[in-house]
């Protein structure tokens, strides 16, 4: 049996995930909630956008497989619950509600939280040249440096600082959100096997003529989300985490911490300036095509391949990389951020609070990339 996204019938008896077979306008948690459109899944989790009637709010619930539900209520709930005392100002996602929901499997574990919109790896996806002018850029760093300030300061690693996980945010309040969903495709489902699937269906951003407006950047809305891969307090690395090659991770002693981050907040910049397939291929400026830690290669050759590739004094190669890609002006600046996110060692990393006051970002308003 073959299903577009998830497959809801592998079940946790025979070896599979155990996905929640949930179909629209569902209801939830005794009621409280009502399922309205799929917003995406993941390989532990689906991810739905619900809707509370007696005060008419929505939310987004992430209900996990059986297989990751009790890791989820052990682990990512701890975090959220410690997320949710920091500032409530700071762009990250904030725990609203916990469940258990029975299902065609078992039971899932479910965590609410505010909706969100698309990933600002779509925004990338859209362009021609599938990068962003440097001001986007400056952006969509800093909002995520601001979220990595809060988590650190608790003893939390993100763990997955890329694309696809830094959102638009979108509102919750019925007046404000529902025109928006009437407005665009009803959602869709199709019968397979015993299975209703629904097709994933993102909140659009309404974020318009942004290219010619420098303004409207800097005040973007943007979060960054999903803590599946966050650690608090004991760090070691997960088995299938993706730390985008950060050379503790691949070490004979593996390792990982707060400052795994910060390289993984560097090869964001990289992303953005360069065309890439794939999260790992945003190193390739470092050696000039793609090199050979980003393979299938053991974890030595790797290794030998990052310390040949980054001189922690140089930035040259770095610097005649981006010099086709942003305003002279520009490069030299970014050059120098991308470096010092990209220390073999971690301890000779920037700290988070140090990316936020670095030169490079200081100039997020000011904008020489010839579009404004």
């Amino acid at each position: 049996m073959s299903f577009p996204e998830e497959p809801l019938d592998l079940s946790p008896t025979s070896g599979g995930p155990g996905y929640f077979a949930a179909t629209i306008h569902q209801k939830l948690n005794n009621d409280k909630y009502e399922i309205i459109r799929k917003l995406g899944y993941g390989p532990r989790s689906s991810t739905w956008l619900i809707w509370r009637e007696y005060d008419d709010v929505y939310f987004s619930v992430k209900i996990y497989t059986v297989a990751a539900s009790e890791h989820a209520k052990e682990v990512e709930l701890s975090i959220l619950q410690s997320v949710k005392r920091l500032d409530p100002n700071l762009p990250l996602s904030r725990l609203q509600d916990s469940f258990w929901e029975k299902g065609y499997h078992g039971s899932h574990f479910c965590i609410v939280t505010n909706p969100l919109s698309t990933t600002v790896e779509d925004l990338r996806l859209e362009e021609e040249a599938q990068r962003l002018p440097v001001h986007v850029v400056q952006r969509i760093v800093y909002s995520a440096a601001l979220a990595l300030e809060g988590l650190h300061s608790a003893g939390i690693m993100h763990g997955a600082v890329n694309a696809g996980n830094v959102y638009f945010s979108t509102p919750t309040q019925a007046e404000s959100l529902r025109p928006q969903l009437e407005s665009e495709d009803e959602p869709s489902s199709t019968k397979i096997g015993n299975f209703d699937t629904v097709t994933s269906q993102p909140i659009k951003h309404s974020l318009r003529g942004w290219r010619h407006k420098k303004a409207i950047v800097s005040e973007w809305p943007l979060y960054l989300a999903n803590l599946g891969h966050a650690q608090q307090s004991t760090f070691k690395p997960e088995p299938t985490g993706d730390y985008v090659s950060a050379p503790e991770t691949l070490s004979q002693n593996a390792s990982c911490s707060p400052q795994t981050d910060i390289w993984q907040l560097g090869c964001l910049v990289q992303l953005y300036h360069f065309s890439c397939d794939k999260p790992l291929q945003t190193l390739k400026l470092l050696t000039g095509s793609n090199p050979p830690f980003i393979s299938e290669a053991d974890t030595p050759s790797r290794l030998a391949a990052i310390h040949a590739a980054i001189d922690d004094e140089d930035t040259k190669s770095i610097e005649s990389a981006l010099s086709g890609a942003l305003h002279k002006d520009d490069v030299a600046a970014a050059a120098a951020f991308i470096k010092d996110c990209l220390r073999v060692d971690p301890s000779k990393r920037l700290t988070v609070k140090e990316t936020l006051r670095h030169g490079w970002l200081s100039k997020a308003n000011v904008c020489s990339c010839g579009y404004c």
